[in-house]
């Protein structure tokens, strides 16, 4: 990155590294360059920060000219810093929090290059004991940060750096030639290596400056200092005349470079794509010697830098300004369509194969800058669906949002646009990732609208409308409508299946899909077969255990073995999900969280209380950092955490967490979602071990009643709240009506789970204490078979925490946890 011809700037360097290195120790440095675009800013930083690179441990390059790009850079930072993760938003977090607390390095600098203003990158500015330093065009920088203004070279830097660069030039042609061109370093040095290459004579240069200095391409024309001569446009208007006269190919290739983002361009992009463009330009890059050639010309005339080793092509942002600027409208849109046509063509298809998300990423820029987004052209803006799709597959939801609505918003301006078939596929995404940030209704309305015109549209058994199937229904799950989605995953499977076969990947979904309804109804071992059906068949799609379809479907089995009452079992294979998430997606992706907090789960059912505490409050601290507090998966995990904190014997802050979780339920999905009442149920058994059990009784009641009206009387999220109010009611000495209760629990868990598993033993063993304390005999506590106490130390472990209860004579709790929907 350091420009080996730099030179000059001397007394900058030092009034720069005096501004940074003058502060106290641990005192946190924002430092803006601040001038016109080409005035040197980005070649001073670079320089500042290899001349002065020993005293830091960390230096970084962050490109700020876009979020998503920013981003991108800080969440390589992150992974450097082994704290990252293939989610951007969430690495970037975390590698704010690492610069802050200063581990694992005190001392660092951050270079934050063309950014745009204060507010574009406030979201990526850390504080702690370091250095930022930033190149910008804005002035704004001034009321927020240490700002020093770069002027232009002095006199005498210029002739310097013309002399060096250009064999033969004397000191007096140079002076002539630097005030020509203003002593603009950006100019400088296109003018040198414009004379080093052609052997052009000051004399000749001057003059075609002269004649050919139009302000019309004068790309500093935002704000342009007073009495400024000249503009680089005039010194790129010299140079592609020569370009133009000897190599009109890399004249047509520079004016597709023009449209592309400013940062380095992959050639493979023009070598595999080649076949796909007609015309003129279509001819030069099926031609690999005329591409070839191209290429020489345009870094000859330093308009465009080959990176041989990474195989990258990259033109300046101001150079491509011009270029832009000269382009007449029909030349222009005719190179715009060549360059989205391009980016679709390097695109792979499938964006579901994580072994293309590299292709992806270094499209990113390139793809926001381009405007792909106002294309027509339908191969184009199938293009933009698979890219927004990758986005959110990867774990940049709001990166996948914002690009949706932004193409939305220009494909609706035409007529017919409510008909359009990729307006449509777009907003199936946007619904998808409405969802996944917490937006549940508005994805509901959005999906439902969709889907009804995509049936009319499409009809009922069009690609389209069978992925938008699958989509609603998750709507329906998080909007605590159970037996609707049901409904609806079982007729999406059976179309599924007809019209795509058993092994498509949208079928796959569609099976998972319906394994998550019996999950939530409490059909466990339904699910469980669905769910293992789905990763045979996934296996064979994917090919390897570390795709992250088939991540998700292992993390699905290892819950319902759970559910099942497999809590070794359960732990055991989730960690290995765990580690495998975290090699293959990085360290916090949203589903790796998810993976994370199932495994805390597990924990606690298998009696590994300490370790389970301890994992979910990561987690929930995590998701409170990535998400909105009202999340739903913010506030499961929140929910999961009351459980840990009682079983830890934290009870008041159990009860603080779950009567703030149960009012955000409440605000979020309403007072009767099974969810809310999940929470209060949980919250319940908080407040009876604080003594507190008339209002603990109060809620399971409401809870119970509800849930058997929605969700059915039979499920085990209804049965929970019923064996919970039994307790309730033990504790306040009514311990016939607690055997009554008990006993209907009982037998509601015999009917799901039978007679072994956890679940029904736990409730076997306070129904035994029930019906001994009422004085009763052969009443409800017969239907089981032996000692309930002694059948579930055999079924857990005698040193499970919950069995060496049950020998105590304790009361035994059952806790509820919000499934992922």
């Amino acid at each position: 990155m350091r420009n080996p011809h730099f030179t000059g700037r001397e007394s900058t360097l030092d009034r720069l590294h005096e501004e940074l290195s003058g502060s106290a120790a641990g005192t946190f440095v924002l430092q803006a360059l601040q001038g016109l675009g080409g005035i040197g800013k980005t070649q001073l930083a670079a320089e500042y920060a290899h001349r002065f690179a020993s005293d830091y441990d960390v230096v970084w390059w962050v490109p700020a000219e876009s979020d998503l790009v920013a981003r991108a850079s800080l969440a390589a930072l992150a992974e450097e810093l082994g704290v990252g993760g293939a989610d951007s938003a969430v690495a970037v977090r975390n590698v704010l929090d690492s610069l802050r607390l200063g581990r694992p390095y005190p001392r660092w600098l951050l270079i934050y290059d063309n950014a745009v203003g204060p507010d574009e990158i406030a979201d990526f500015l850390p504080s702690g004991g370091g250095h930022v330093l930033i190149t910008s065009r804005s002035t704004q920088w001034r009321h927020g940060a240490r700002n020093l203004e770069i002027d232009v070279f002095d006199r005498a830097e210029s002739t310097a750096f013309l002399v060096q660069r250009v064999p033969g030039l004397d000191e007096d042609d140079a002076d002539r030639i630097a005030e020509a061109l203003g002593d603009l370093p950006l100019a400088l040095e296109q003018a040198a290596a414009f004379q080093a290459e052609t052997g052009i004579g000051a004399e000749t240069l001057l003059r075609e400056l002269r004649e050919r200095a139009r302000d019309l391409f004068d790309v500093f024309n935002e704000n342009p200092p007073v009495g400024y001569p000249l503009t680089l446009a005039t010194v790129w208007a010299t140079s592609v005349v020569r370009l133009r006269r000897q190599s009109p190919d890399a004249m047509a290739l520079l004016d597709r470079l023009a449209l592309f983002g400013p940062e380095p361009i992959p050639l493979e992009t023009f070598a595999e794509a080649r076949h796909v463009l007609g015309g003129d330009f279509g001819a030069i890059l099926t031609d690999t010697l005329r591409l070839q050639r191209a290429l020489r010309h345009l870094g000859r005339y330093s308009l465009a830098r080959v990176d041989t080793v990474r195989n990258t092509i990259q033109v300046h942002r101001l150079i491509q300004a011009v270029t832009r600027a000269e382009l007449s409208d029909e030349a222009r849109e005719r190179a715009r369509l060549d360059v989205h046509v391009l980016l679709g063509a390097r695109a792979p298809i499938d964006v579901d194969d994580s072994d293309n998300w590299p292709v992806y990423e270094g499209l990113l820029g390139h793809v926001l800058e381009s405007r792909v987004v106002v294309s027509a052209q339908p191969e184009v803006r199938r293009f933009c669906v698979r890219f927004a799709r990758y986005l959110y597959v990867r774990g940049d939801y709001e990166g996948s949002r914002g690009f949706a609505e932004a193409a939305i918003e220009h494909w609706t301006r035409g007529p017919g646009a409510e008909r359009d078939e990729h307006v449509l596929s777009m907003r199936m995404v946007l619904g998808v990732n409405l969802r996944l940030l917490g937006e549940l209704r508005a994805a509901h309305e959005l999906d439902e609208a969709t889907l009804a015109r995509m049936t009319e549209v499409f009809g009922p058994e069009h690609e389209e409308t069978l992925r938008l199937l699958n989509s609603y229904a998750g709507d329906l799950r998080a909007l605590g409508r159970f037996r609707e989605a049901t409904e609806h995953d079982e007729l999406s499977l059976e179309l599924h299946r007809r019209v795509f076969g058993g092994d498509d990947p949208w079928t796959l979904m569609a099976e998972n899909n319906l394994a998550i309804d019996h999950r939530l109804s409490g059909r466990y071992d339904r699910a469980l077969e669905l769910d293992q059906d789905t990763l045979e068949r996934r296996l064979r799609v994917y090919g390897g255990p570390t795709n992250h379809w088939v991540l998700f479907t292992r993390n699905q089995i290892n819950r319902d073995l759970r559910e099942l009452g497999e809590y070794e079992r359960s732990v055991q294979r989730q960690r290995e999900v765990v580690a495998d998430y975290e090699q293959a997606l990085g360290a916090e992706h949203p589903n790796l969280l998810r993976a994370r907090k199932n495994l805390s789960v597990s924990l606690r059912k298998a009696g590994r209380f300490a370790e389970a505490r301890e994992l979910a409050e990561q987690v929930s601290e995590h998701y409170e950092r990535r998400f909105s507090p009202t999340h739903l998966d913010t506030l499961a995990a929140r929910c999961n955490l009351v459980n840990d904190l009682r079983v830890t014997g934290e009870l008041e802050e159990a009860r603080t967490l779950a009567e703030e979780t149960r009012k955000r339920f409440t605000e979020t999905l309403g007072a009767d979602h099974p969810f809310t009442h999940g929470c209060a149920v949980n919250l319940a058994v908080v407040l009876r071990r604080l003594g507190r059990h008339a209002e603990a009784a109060e809620l399971n009641e409401r809870a119970w009643r509800t849930l058997s009206g929605t969700i059915g009387a039979e499920n085990d999220y209804t049965l929970i709240a019923l064996a919970n109010l039994a307790s309730d009611r033990a504790a306040a000495g009514d311990f016939a009506d607690a055997a009554d209760r008990g006993g209907k629990a009982l037998a509601g868990f015999l009917a799901v789970f039978g007679p072994d598993h956890p679940l029904t033993l736990q409730c076997a063993v306070n129904l035994a204490a029930d019906v001994a304390a009422a004085g009763r005999s052969g009443d409800g506590a017969a239907v089981l078979e032996g000692d309930p106490v002694r059948r579930l130390a055999e079924r857990l472990g005698a040193d499970h925490p919950v069995a060496q209860a049950a020998a105590r004579g304790d009361r035994l709790d059952f806790d509820f946890e919000p499934p992922p929907v």
